[in-house]
């Protein structure tokens, strides 16, 4: 007859209770990239842009000079879904008042409110006055 030892047993008891995992029969289960708020998402982008910026000092032009230096290309989904605007080719300055310029923002934030990327790399939630009211980065 064969016995469990105490430490295997309460390892198969947790195992047995977890979901199971992306690749191992968890089809059911969302991706970790689709489970993320818009708010997480904007911020991901907002830090791709500022490290493209810092690494080639000049900013990036579209999603493609994101893609072509990052090996996290999937934060760019939401951009390319447009379900994300970004104010391509911002030269950020370090002007206090510079930080308060919108470089992204949801589809919707425009007709309905939603969360913006502020050139600080700021996310925040603002109304539809709110963001017609927000100066917005240019080029």
């Amino acid at each position: 007859m064969h016995v469990l030892r105490p430490h295997r047993a309460l390892f198969l008891l947790v195992a047995a209770a977890l979901p199971p995992m992306a690749g191992c029969g968890g089809a059911q289960n969302p991706p970790i990239a689709a489970a993320q708020t818009m708010e997480e998402k904007l911020a991901r982008v907002g830090a791709l842009y500022h490290h493209y910026l810092a690494d080639k000092e000049q900013p990036p032009a579209s999603a493609e000079d994101l893609r072509a230096v990052q090996a996290h290309a999937a934060d760019l989904t939401p951009v390319d879904a447009g379900d994300i605007v970004v104010v391509w080719g911002v030269k950020i300055r370090d002007d206090p008042q510079a930080g308060r310029l919108v470089l992204g923002y949801e589809k919707d934030a425009p007709k309905e409110g939603g969360f913006v990327l502020l050139v600080d790399g700021q996310v925040k939630k603002m109304s539809a006055a709110e963001f017609a009211a927000a100066p917005k980065a240019k080029r």
